[in-house]
């Protein structure tokens, strides 16, 4: 289990969190999650990091589709097509943040840019790394609406998409005793 003040890992026995000194509580459901989060890699990263560390990748594919639009639009006025090349550079620019996405996820340490610069990572729930397929679903299950705002509500700050991978995004500051 872990702090939900500061993502601290926490013994099953504590009644106040060892880093922020916020009282644990009990409920039987928590008792129950114990089972399920002890097991869990690392300190959970805080929302809002996650948040600032999705408008840095944000920027980035955002950056990469202005490029595609230049494009387009070089392309469109050389030859007269009308529209169906944009058609085609956002399925292309669709293929760019899905790759971006999952090959970081998978093959970059488990940490886009943003991650890496909020000093977190992608894990599956229970350690290890994260396979390009699973980082590729978890990249379509991000299409489901308000499929971020079930963080709120979970202890392991579980987006929708982190749920369906069986992912958590972990903070890899040095965290002193806690950190793994």
């Amino acid at each position: 289990m872990y702090c939900t003040q500061c993502g601290a890992a926490l013994a099953a026995d504590v009644a106040f969190c060892p880093q922020c000194g916020r009282r644990v509580a009990r409920s039987p459901l928590s008792v129950a999650a114990d089972t399920t989060t002890a097991t869990a890699p690392g300190p959970l990263a805080t929302l809002p990091a996650r948040w600032f560390a999705q408008l840095v990748d944000g920027f980035i594919v955002l950056a990469s589709a202005f490029v595609f639009a230049i494009v387009v639009a070089m392309l469109e006025g050389a030859d007269g097509s009308e529209g169906w090349i944009g058609g085609v550079v956002f399925v292309l620019w669709i293929v760019c943040a899905w790759l971006y996405f999952a090959l970081f996820v998978a093959f970059g340490g488990g940490a886009t840019p943003g991650k890496r610069l909020f000093r977190m990572r992608v894990v599956r729930a229970q350690g290890g790394a994260v396979s390009f397929a699973r980082a590729t679903g978890r990249f379509v299950a991000r299409g489901i609406p308000f499929g971020v705002f079930t963080a709120f509500f979970n202890e392991r700050r579980q987006c929708l998409h982190d749920m369906v991978a069986d992912t958590v995004v972990i903070d890899t500051r040095d965290h002193g005793e806690s950190a793994r």
